[in-house]
């Protein structure tokens, strides 16, 4: 079954794997992939040449590379909104960066028309 995944995962991919227990072979075909993820695999599988045979080593692999771009759009996300709260000054926690603590904006300062269109824009990431 292929599930398309467009948008914020940038993959698209179709997966097929038989395998055949008498002789311990696995085959899989693998369409939809870019130049960097099929270099990315195909690492991965020189790297885990003992495993390579089995059945769900690839599908392993994909959801790892999965999991890890939605690590770093979570994060970017929480982020995100955090900045977000703190410019609207709804957050009552202090924002960091690596200089240290972030000004705090005076309400007569805050360019709210700013703030909301980011916020929908955030919202709609969040939803995709």
């Amino acid at each position: 079954m292929r599930r398309p995944n467009i948008g914020i995962l940038g993959m698209d991919i179709a997966l097929s794997i038989s395998y055949n227990h008498s002789i311990g072979t696995t085959t899989a075909l693998l369409l939809g992939t870019s130049d960097v993820q099929t270099a990315f695999i195909l690492h991965q599988l020189k790297k885990l040449a003992p495993l390579a045979s089995h059945p769900l080593l690839l599908p392993t692999l994909i959801t790892g590379y999965f999991r890890t771009i939605l690590e770093s759009y979570t994060g970017t996300l929480w982020r995100n909104l955090l900045g977000l709260e703190h410019e609207g000054g709804v957050s009552g926690v202090p924002l960091y960066d690596q200089d240290g603590p972030l000004p705090v904006v005076d309400a007569k300062d805050r360019d709210y028309d700013k703030i909301t269109t980011s916020l929908l824009g955030l919202i709609q990431l969040g939803l995709s």
